[in-house]
């Protein structure tokens, strides 16, 4: 598996692998939490394949033993609660009015921690799905609707073809009953993970949408409604969106240059027009 935990190894590589191994990879992303309280049989029946394939899949993932891909699991699980406890307790800190230096070598760190190998390969998939998509449909959440709402200021300088989802909870819904697959969401959220969020990706995939899914957490019910995840880093010690919000930088700068020549001309008539109306100085 290299240096990706078990989760972000069985998303990237599922395809490849053999029908009764799908089934199982789909049960583990799923039910991931009650499959570290199960038996080897168990999981076997409630997936409808035989112990034999449960061992042989095991074994290929290279592990010795069941038990040692549940301890993994639960390693995995810790590690996020572990986070998010992090998160919770730092702004009862008290760090000696060091808090500037702090958080700005934690950001710096996060930046340059960010594009991994993984990353960078998602990252392609994704630009090519926006660029060819119709609309551009953006979901952030409580704070993570900052960095939807961005991202939309700054692709609607040289597109029309971005929309919000974010700001009106009440119709999201409605919105996106009215997607289908030349459309494209993109969903914003680190751990925890809010119910409605969940419930987008999921009828999205039900009517074909796909779902780009920016996050810190392979653990996330979202996961398995996602067509390409773009995984980021965070911190442990302070709450932060600014790996997000350069990824967003990132996506935005690309997506202007594949519309490079439509870019470049609304940009120009957009300043034009500011100017003259006197909204704009120089």
């Amino acid at each position: 598996m290299g240096n990706d935990n078990i989760l972000t190894y069985l998303v990237e590589n599922k395809d490849r692998m053999t029908k009764k191994h799908r089934h199982l990879v789909d049960y583990i992303l799923k039910n991931h939490q009650d499959v570290t309280l199960m038996s080897a049989s168990e999981l076997s029946k409630q997936v409808g394949v035989g112990k034999t394939t449960v061992l042989r899949f095991i074994h290929e993932l290279g592990f010795d033993s069941f038990h040692a891909l549940k301890k993994e699991l639960l390693k995995l699980q810790k590690s996020y609660s572990n986070k998010w406890e992090n998160l919770q307790s730092s702004y009862d800190r008290d760090d000696d009015g060091r808090v500037v230096n702090i958080v700005w070598k934690e950001q710096l760190r996060l930046l340059d921690d960010m594009m991994t190998p993984h990353l960078i390969e998602n990252y392609d998939a994704a630009i090519e799905l926006m660029a060819k998509s119709r609309t551009i449909n953006l979901l952030g959440m409580r704070p993570y609707r900052a960095a939807a709402i961005y991202m939309e200021a700054l692709v609607r300088e040289f597109s029309p073809d971005i929309r919000q989802l974010s700001q009106d909870s009440e119709s999201i819904m409605d919105q996106v009953l009215h997607l289908d697959s030349e459309d494209v969401i993109v969903i914003f959220e680190y751990s925890p993970h809010l119910a409605k969020s969940v419930d987008v990706a999921e009828i999205a995939q039900q009517r074909g949408v796909p779902v780009i899914f920016i996050t810190d957490n392979i653990l996330s019910p979202i996961i398995k409604y996602s067509d390409i995840i773009l995984e980021l880093n965070s911190s442990q010690q302070y709450f932060t969106l600014i790996p997000m919000m350069s990824l967003i930088e990132i996506m935005v700068v690309e997506l202007g240059q594949r519309k490079s020549s439509d870019s470049v001309d609304n940009i120009k008539q957009l300043s034009t027009l500011l100017k003259e109306k006197g909204y704009m100085v120089e």
